[in-house]
């Protein structure tokens, strides 16, 4: 799998909910599993990845 340097990955897990990820830097600094739908995901990915750039 490619490295993300910096934005958000939407997994599907076998339970068929969807984890939400966060990279910044190359690193995982953001999950939120258990997330029923992929647009949900999309949207908290999204949410977490704008609050965590604007306090840097």
């Amino acid at each position: 799998m490619k490295q993300m340097v910096e934005g958000s990955r939407i997994n599907l897990k076998r339970n068929g909910t969807f984890e939400a990820e966060v990279y910044m830097n190359g690193e995982l600094v953001w999950r939120r599993p258990g997330l029923p739908t992929r647009e949900q995901a999309q949207l908290e990915a999204d949410r977490q990845f704008d609050w965590l750039k604007h306090r840097r």
